[in-house]
């Protein structure tokens, strides 16, 4: 199982959140930032994520079971639980 820590949160306006160390994807060092705001048409709500730029293939879904093992990185969620 994954858990982020929300860092930061405004009603109405976004959060902030950032993986537990030794989480499921082997993330290391990452943050995640929802945000929203009143649009013409309805709400805009936009999401980015920042990371090292090690963890790329993992945020990618690149790396396998062996690979992640290799580079010492977890296995993703679905393989890890078999």
């Amino acid at each position: 199982m994954d858990r982020n820590v929300v860092r930061w949160y405004e009603r109405n306006v976004g959060y902030a959140s950032s993986a537990q160390a030794d989480n499921a994807f082997g993330v290391t060092n990452d943050l995640n930032l929802a945000c929203a705001e009143p649009s013409g048409e309805g709400t805009i709500v936009t999401w980015e994520e920042y990371y090292e730029a090690a963890d790329l293939p993992m945020m990618r879904g690149e790396c396998s079971t062996n690979s992640c093992i290799a580079s010492g990185r977890a296995a993703p969620p679905s393989e890890s639980l078999g």
